[in-house]
């Protein structure tokens, strides 16, 4: 079983390419929403985390359900892939402790270089950059299938370094999930495909228009994949970025 969390696609898209024929995909912010956290591997099976990694660290829904996450059979092998636009800094250290809380070792962590997409803070690399990086990712992932299946103890501890730009880092994350700065401008059409996108459940339609109800939000920036949907004034005009596997989807499903 592979636990994933994504909010633009590309964790999504990476869960599915490392699962085995068969192998279920589960949705840990839905997990959340329905105390759902009681799992029981099979014998002989491997358990796999996927999910990006934000300011240096774990994503909130991922920390809570690690917190709760109870495995009623040992796994044969625990797994993380977290990815980035550049390092994952201490997040895998971070996991580590958190699932060691409830009885169960992290064997490895595994960093994915995958297209950079925080909108909220910055223009996105041209298109021809995000290809090639989303190629280099299709290559790597095919690496880390077999590494996965060959059960790889790989030396992968947070240098200081990672874990001084995580201690950084990560205590920004906690403002950064304010939702007051999100709104909807006038091309919005009142289609509430946002609310039903939030993983956090944050987002109300209320008189056709979304309004974020809650004071925090888990900052996955899913909503922010319709152009209609904004941050402050800092993403006006801004390219969004999805990855392409969930356009197709939506294209094949009308």
């Amino acid at each position: 079983m592979i636990f994933t969390f994504s909010g633009t696609g590309n964790s999504l898209y990476a869960a599915g390419v490392l699962a085995e024929t068969g192998e279920a995909v589960i949705d840990m912010a839905k997990c959340c929403r329905e105390k759902t956290f009681s799992f029981t591997p099979a014998p002989g099976e491997r358990v796999g985390f996927v999910f990006p990694v934000y300011c240096g660290g774990v994503p909130s829904p991922v920390r809570y359900f690690a917190r709760r996450l109870e495995l009623t059979e040992e796994p044969e092998y625990v797994w993380a892939v977290i990815t980035c636009g550049a390092k994952i800094f201490a997040a895998g250290g971070m996991l580590r402790g958190l699932l060691a809380e409830r009885g169960v070792i992290l064997d490895a962590v595994f960093p994915l270089k995958m297209p950079d997409n925080c909108v909220t803070l910055y223009e996105l690399p041209p298109e021809e950059t995000q290809q090639q990086t989303l190629a280099d990712a299709e290559r790597e992932l095919s690496v880390l299938k077999e590494r996965i299946r060959a059960q790889e103890l790989p030396d992968d501890a947070p240098t200081l370094a990672d874990r001084a730009a995580t201690a950084a880092m990560y205590p920004a994350y906690a403002n950064m999930r304010s939702v007051k700065k999100f709104w909807s401008d006038d091309s919005c059409v009142g289609c509430g495909v946002c609310a039903g996108r939030c993983p956090t459940r944050v987002i109300e339609m209320i008189d056709g228009r979304p309004h974020w109800v809650h004071d925090r939000c888990a900052r996955c920036m899913a909503c922010l994949r319709c152009n209609a949907v904004q941050y402050g004034t800092k993403t006006v005009g801004r390219t969004r970025w999805v990855h392409p596997a969930l356009r197709k989807k939506k294209h094949a499903h009308g």
